[in-house]
C-alpha cells in the first residue's frame, strides 16, 4: 500500500489485532483509551463476548472511528469487532455456512485497495475431540 491515493498515514496502512477476552472487561481496564492512543488504521478484536446494545456507547461507536460488531448467537461467547478509520466500502459478515455463520468468528471489511478480516479461529487443541472436529470442521467450511 504506497501512494497518496490510499489515504493512509504515510502510505502503509496499520492493522492491530486483540483478543480482547470480552470488551465489556477490556473498556474497564482501559480499552477506551488505548484505543484513543493507538496510531493503527484498523482494530480486529476477538472474543468481544457481547452484543453491541451491551456495549457502552463510547466502545460501541468509538469516536473516530467506524465500528463493525458480528456477536454470537450464543451470549457470551466468541464474537468479533473491526474499528477502521475510514468508513468501509462493504462488511461481509460470515462466509456462507449454516453451521458457522451465527458463531461470531468472521467479519471482513473492505477499505481502498485492501479487505482486512477479524477472524476467531476455534481452538484445535489436541486431547479435546469434539474440539477438533469442530475446528476441522469450521477450517473446510470456511473457504477465504
Amino acid at each position: 500500500m504506497h501512494g497518496r491515493s490510499s489515504g493512509y498515514c504515510s502510505g502503509v496502512l496499520t492493522v492491530t489485532s486483540v483478543n480482547v477476552n470480552g470488551l465489556r472487561a477490556a473498556a474497564k481496564k482501559g480499552f477506551v483509551e488505548w484505543l484513543a492512543g493507538t496510531s493503527a488504521d484498523v482494530v480486529c478484536l476477538q472474543e468481544v463476548r457481547a452484543e453491541a446494545h451491551q456495549l457502552p456507547d463510547e466502545v460501541r461507536s468509538p469516536e473516530g472511528w467506524h465500528a463493525v460488531h458480528v456477536p454470537a448467537a450464543a451470549k457470551g461467547r466468541a464474537g468479533v469487532s473491526v474499528l477502521t478509520r475510514r468508513e468501509p466500502d462493504a462488511v461481509r459478515t460470515g462466509f456462507g455456512s449454516a453451521e458457522f455463520d451465527g458463531s461470531g468468528r468472521y467479519v471482513e471489511v473492505d477499505l481502498p485497495g485492501v479487505t482486512v478480516a477479524s477472524l476467531y479461529l476455534p481452538s484445535g487443541r489436541s486431547g479435546r475431540s469434539a474440539r477438533t472436529r469442530s475446528t476441522a470442521s469450521w477450517t473446510r467450511s470456511c473457504r477465504i
